[in-house]
């Protein structure tokens, strides 16, 4: 039980973190897009 909910744990982290670096990149080219018009 407690390895499971550790596992669920790092995962949860792991696409948080993921989907952070995606957020940043998007926003990065967004902003790169705009700048550029």
């Amino acid at each position: 039980m407690k390895h499971s909910y550790r596992v669920t744990l790092h995962r949860l982290n792991l696409a948080m973190s993921t989907s952070m670096s995606l957020a940043l990149i998007i926003t990065l080219m967004f902003g790169r897009v705009e700048k550029a018009q």
